[in-house]
């Protein structure tokens, strides 16, 4: 017997099941088929049916055929019915979005009340949630489509109407590329270029509005075919993004525009505010935001540390690839001060000095093999010189204490940041230890004790102290005296352990005796 309860509950779990929401679901996933295992002839064991059906539950004798297809896939590979369907599916984001809008509002006062029992609304609110994600991901994967235009068009209007949803925003940003690139094989050479100057302004527009959407798109705009200005007005604006964005958007920002360097810009007008547009050379407009950029030192525990590391890799890996902007760098630190520098210099009549941020880039540029050697006959001209301390050079500007001071303020306070470039700054180290001139020496002496200071791992330290014993058994007396009195103020120097502890630097050299007795 069914009581009316019962009879409702049936009536509600079916209206449920054929929702508009729920149809639509299963025409978007998988299409799959089940059937009971049968005997050799093809029918089943009638006289056992019942515990054949129990077994075969226990035992999942049933056999289910997954397609890769789902019925919408199907339907949008028919050319008659494309253009019609994808308009319908379309014109159904707006209307979810609202939905799971009013959802979150009533999900906000439900907790406000007794906790109910969850119901058929309540499994179709989560069905709707999930709609917007399968329908994109059935246009991002079309084998073509016919009418790119029209549905790009469309998909930017609700990228603007749908501003509420960050979700869906997301992956509208994530199909445009795959939607673009079928615009330029299908259109012509006038048709592509006008879409991708609407597709560059709407997203523009989009994270002028909304600042937290940049990184988004940018990533959307750095996977498309732009032209030349398109390509210059994004840049620009990723280049102001550097010293106004979170440090967990910066590496984001810096593998973008370590992707988007073009050769040479598209006119002749000015490119940025740092001075350089008359150079006419993208690089080295680059070159002068980032010798503007300005990290946040931390310690060892500080988050932000992270983030950092990530945008000095990204821009080391850049560096790597692009030949043009590690000569950018090298020629603009030789040449010239950075601008804030620069600024100091006309007003205080003294020469202006490096940054931690240009020692930053060169350590960056210097993790590529085939720019080590360059960056390293520069670090030991500009020490020999006085050229980190002093750009004018003259007077007595080739003390160490300003050059000591610079790679103190790089160095001091962001191992963690600087792990990625930790081949580089120990390479860097030796190789101003190895020069004769006495400046690059002591340069050098001083940044084996900030390494050794800073970065506390054991293998850390390790490779610190045999690069130190290797200078011990050269044949130089000064490379071999520098060396000494680096082991000499680290021995009588107050360090840090990984924990934290502090102790003294005999202490912290102990583990390392085994090297010291390879040298007596």
């Amino acid at each position: 017997l069914i009581t009316n309860d019962d009879d409702n509950e049936a009536d509600n779990d079916n209206e449920s099941e054929n929702s508009p929401n729920n149809v639509l679901r299963r025409m978007l996933l998988p299409m799959y088929s089940t059937c009971n295992n049968a005997d050799n002839d093809g029918n089943v064991d009638k006289d056992n049916d019942d515990n054949n059906f129990k077994q075969k539950e226990k035992s999942d004798d049933i056999n289910i055929s997954i397609s890769d297809s789902s019925i919408i896939k199907v339907l949008l590979r028919i050319d008659l019915f494309q253009s019609m369907l994808l308009s319908s599916l379309l014109q159904k984001l707006p209307e979810l979005v609202s939905l799971d809008d009013d959802n979150d509002d009533n999900e906000n006062d439900r907790t406000k009340r007794p906790t109910t029992p969850r119901n058929n609304d309540a499994e179709n609110d989560d069905i709707a949630r999930l709609l917007p994600k399968l329908i994109l991901t059935h246009i991002k994967w079309l084998d073509y489509i016919l009418e790119p235009h029209s549905l790009l068009n469309t998909l930017l209007q609700i990228l603007t109407i749908c501003s509420t949803n960050r979700n869906l925003q997301l992956d509208i940003l994530s199909t445009l590329p795959e939607i673009t690139s079928c615009a330029s094989i299908d259109g012509g050479d006038d048709n592509d270029d006008d879409l991708m100057e609407m597709t560059t302004n709407s997203l523009r527009e989009l994270y002028a509005d909304d600042p937290g959407l940049l990184v988004p798109c940018l990533d959307a705009l750095g996977n498309m075919s732009l032209g030349k200005e398109g390509q210059e007005e994004v840049l620009k604006d990723a280049l102001q993004a550097f010293h106004s964005a979170s440090c967990w958007s910066l590496p984001a920002i810096a593998k973008f525009v370590m992707g988007a360097i073009p050769t040479s810009f598209a006119g002749g007008g000015g490119f940025g505010s740092g001075g350089l547009g008359a150079t006419n050379t993208i690089c080295q407009a680059v070159v002068s935001s980032l010798r503007l950029l300005q990290l946040t030192s931390g310690t060892d525990n500080d988050d932000d540390a992270d983030g950092n590391a990530l945008t000095l890799e990204a821009l080391s890996q850049g560096m790597q690839y692009r030949a043009n902007l590690s000569d950018a760098l090298l020629n603009s630190i030789k040449k010239q001060p950075p601008p804030s520098a620069a600024a100091s210099q006309q007003r205080s009549g003294n020469g202006a000095v490096l940054t931690k941020s240009d020692v930053w880039l060169l350590l960056c540029c210097a993790h590529a093999p085939h720019n080590r050697g360059k960056v390293q006959a520069l670090v030991r001209k500009l020490a020999v010189k006085g050229g980190i301390g002093n750009y004018s050079g003259a007077g007595s500007g080739l003390g160490a204490g300003l050059t000591e001071a610079v790679l103190t303020n790089a160095i001091r306070g962001n191992g963690r940041m600087l792990a990625c470039l930790w081949t580089s700054s120990l390479e860097m180290a030796e190789s101003l230890v190895r020069n004769p001139e006495a400046a690059a020496q002591r340069l050098g002496g001083h940044w084996y004790q900030l390494l050794f200071t800073e970065f506390k791992q054991p293998i850390h330290r390790q490779e610190v102290i045999a690069s130190l014993v290797t200078h011990i058994g050269s044949e130089s007396n000064p490379e071999v005296d520098t060396a000494m009195i680096v082991l000499t103020n680290l021995s009588s120097s107050r360090l840090n352990n990984t924990d934290g502890t502090g102790c003294n630097g005999a202490t912290a050299l102990k583990p390392f005796a085994p090297f010291f007795n390879i040298v007596v």
